[in-house]
């Protein structure tokens, strides 16, 4: 963990570094705490993979804190992570009050098929959000979704799902 802590205590006296590229480093809930403090006074980043880093809700609610007040990263990977329903609301609130992130991927984390319809009746209640998670919620459901007008459609949805909407 020493690792991560000293990488991104390196960050916050970096000026250069844009893209960064963490995947596969288990850096868990305690390496995202770390990020989490380094992404509120860094300036120059602006894409973050954290793919496959076994971070769970904690780190997913550290982040996204941090994403909130965050003005320059542009993009962010939180694929292939442990983020369970809690989580997962809290970065795509955060994604959905951060104007400069403009692609969130968050495929393959640990949601049981009921969480994934009730982060999208969520997203269905929070206009603002769904307009800017519509493209990626196919990664939250294996659904397809898209807008046309004002009208959501929903291919291979069940019958008591397509009620929500």
């Amino acid at each position: 963990m020493g690792g991560v802590k000293n990488i991104f205590n390196a960050l916050n006296h970096n000026a250069t570094l844009t893209v960064l590229n963490l995947e596969e480093n288990e850096i868990k809930d305690k390496g995202a705490e770390y990020i989490a403090k380094t992404l509120y006074s860094n300036s120059t980043l602006t894409s973050l993979n954290l793919n496959g880093n076994e971070i769970a809700n904690d780190g997913a609610e550290h982040l996204s804190k941090a994403i909130i007040s965050n003005s320059t990263l542009t993009s962010l990977d939180l694929g292939s992570n442990e983020i369970k329903y809690v989580g997962m609301k809290s970065i795509l609130k955060a994604f959905s009050l951060n104007t400069t992130l403009s692609f969130l991927d968050i495929w393959d984390n640990k949601l049981e098929y009921d969480d994934r319809w009730s982060l999208i009746i969520f997203l269905d209640k929070n206009k603002t959000l769904f307009q800017r998670c519509v493209e990626r919620v196919e990664c939250l459901t294996g659904y397809n979704f898209f807008r046309r007008k004002k009208y959501l459609w929903a291919h291979n949805i069940p019958a008591h799902v397509v009620r929500h909407f």
